[in-house]
């Protein structure tokens, strides 16, 4: 007769035994299964997600095709709000050597524009809108005043905040006839936004003016107003097109906004933009190609730093559902990414390179200082 402890013990001392020789195979296989099904879930969650956007997320009582027209303010530019799909590059130069290239996510908006593209994009809508009397809902790309330029002026557009921002500078708004802002948008509420373009052009649509606005991770803002010097804007020569050449925006301005630990404030930056719009002022096959260089305070090239799209702007009125479901499972998580790429390679020059490190110091008063805190 069989004991009957023996018939429990044997098989459990088995299946120990058994764990202990295969456990690499065991938790290899484990891994991949857990890896597998979270992935699965995530497609699920963000595709129901989508789906609940798609057939709830617009106005109710309103002609889902009709949308766009439902309310929006159009800008006399005759541009358009476009998505940039991007990449950015940074090259360091000296004291160490270090490089990197990230893909990156602008919209570009015509400032006076105000509406929403069906649930994909919107730009200062508010909760509530007073020309229909449905809710509105959330974009999945989101633009509001509320993140630009100075803080406060909650009532105000980007329209208004610019203006506002113009007189501060003792600028005439009349100078500038017409705006335009390319930036990194919020998804689904979240952005982290280094740096925004703000493109200025006179009634002859000539760019005039740019506007930097340079965000750090200490939540503090430095706006750069660059005016048009006599030979900051020139023609890019190519003599294999028969199109008239784009305009080329350049100007140079000192350093005085703390933005990466390993940079003192000390030095110069200089900017070469590409008009986007030009030579047609269309948005049609417009396209991004910004490049920052910063310069020591002895006039040694120190870091170049470049934004470019990578096809020309995209004008989501014209994308189907198929098409915003392919685009935000592509573009959904760049956003996020953002700002731990930034701890990444600052984690490479502080460990691998040995840099030295700059602590934040306080702002100047041409900055913008950070949030309060709840205590403050």
């Amino acid at each position: 007769m069989l004991n009957p402890i023996a018939s429990i013990v044997s098989p459990t001392w088995v299946i120990f035994f058994g764990y202990i020789y295969f456990k690499e195979e065991v938790w290899a296989v484990a891994s991949q299964l857990a890896t597998e099904l979270l992935a699965s879930a995530i497609i699920c969650i963000f595709i129901l997600c989508f789906l609940v956007a798609v057939f709830w997320g617009l106005p109710r009582g309103v002609d889902s095709k009709d949308t766009t027209k439902l309310w929006k303010q159009e800008d006399d530019s005759g541009l358009r709000p476009l998505i940039f799909p991007s990449r950015t590059t940074h090259v360091r130069l000296f004291p160490k050597k270090h490089s990197f290239s990230y893909s990156y996510l602008l919209i570009g908006v015509p400032i006076g524009w105000r509406g929403s593209v069906d649930s994909f994009l919107s730009v200062d809508v508010p909760s509530q809108s007073s020309l229909h009397q449905s809710t509105w809902r959330r974009a999945w790309f989101t633009l509001s005043a509320a993140d630009y330029l100075e803080r406060g002026g909650e009532d105000l557009d980007l329209k208004g905040k610019l203006q506002s921002y113009l007189k501060t500078q003792s600028e005439d708004v009349d100078n500038y006839a017409c705006a335009y802002l390319i930036t990194a948008p919020r998804f689904l509420g979240y952005s982290f936004n280094p740096v925004s373009f703000w493109y200025l052009y006179n009634k002859q649509k000539q760019l005039k003016a740019m506007i930097l606005e340079v965000n750090n991770t200490f939540d503090e803002r430095r706006m750069y107003l660059l005016k048009d010097l006599p030979t900051s804007i020139e023609k890019s020569e190519d003599p294999t097109s028969s199109d008239p050449a784009p305009k080329i925006f350049k100007n140079v301005w000192s350093k005085d906004f703390h933005v990466s630990p390993f940079n003192s404030r000390k030095g110069s930056y200089a900017l070469t933009a590409h008009d986007p719009f030009n030579p047609h002022f269309s948005s049609t096959e417009s396209m991004v190609d910004n490049t920052i260089v910063l310069s020591s305070s002895k006039d040694h090239a120190k870091l170049v730093a470049r934004i470019f799209s990578t096809q020309p702007g995209i004008n989501p009125a014209m994308l189907g559902y198929w098409a915003r479901l392919r685009f935000i499972a592509a573009w959904w998580w760049v956003g996020f990414v953002t700002s731990p790429r930034i701890v990444k390679e600052a984690g490479k020059l502080f460990f691998r390179r040995k840099l030295h490190v700059w602590y934040r110091p306080e702002v100047t008063k041409n900055s913008v200082g950070r949030h309060a805190t709840e205590d403050e």
